[in-house]
């Protein structure tokens, strides 16, 4: 396990001290737990240079149980169990998967939810620019690189020429929208 060997590296003969009793013995036995269990024992897992791929490779098995893993694994080094963080409509979304058009991004868990989501969005591949709105954004470009944003993250709105700035556009508001405003 890789997490194991990069602890052992870094606090030595220390590490029983460092981990509870229990889950010590657990991961010198190889058996299951939740990585945000080391990081409840005051484990930084960045300093400790744990990777999202080390993750994969330590915790492919309850990885797999969701289609966000990314946004887990972000979930994870805060401490939180999976199954503990946010609304039980965003934990559902975190097995299923992100439907950019939703508004799971909404009330009191906004900023906490936008702390840890991980969405594989780069606009530049898409040569589009954005504006950003108080309820919504808009993303300007050719009309072929908006029809393939549109459709690799299922948004539901139309496309539309905007006269005034003789551009296509894409107009949206949801969860994709509000990530997009937060990452800027």
């Amino acid at each position: 396990m890789i997490l194991y060997e990069k602890l052992k590296n870094k606090y030595g003969d220390n590490l029983k001290e460092k981990l509870s009793e229990r889950l010590y013995h657990k991961m010198a036995a190889k058996k299951s737990f939740y990585l945000h269990n080391i990081v409840k024992c005051g484990v930084d897992l960045d300093e400790l240079g744990y990777t999202f791929e080390d993750y994969l490779e330590d915790f492919r098995h309850q990885a797999d149980k969701y289609a966000e893993k990314r946004t887990l694994f972000n979930i994870l080094k805060k401490g939180y169990a999976p199954g503990g963080y946010s609304s039980s409509t965003f934990q559902e979304y975190l097995r299923k998967g992100f439907n950019s058009n939703s508004q799971i991004v909404r009330g009191e868990d906004r900023e906490e939810i936008l702390d840890v989501l991980d969405i594989d969005c780069d606009l530049a591949r898409y040569n589009l620019r954005c504006e950003v709105y108080r309820r919504h954004i808009e993303l300007y470009g050719a009309k072929e690189d908006l029809e393939r944003f549109q459709e690799d993250f299922s948004i539901k709105q139309s496309i539309l020429w905007e006269k005034r700035k003789e551009e296509w556009h894409l107009a949206f508001d949801g969860l994709l929208a509000d990530y997009i405003k937060n990452s800027r």
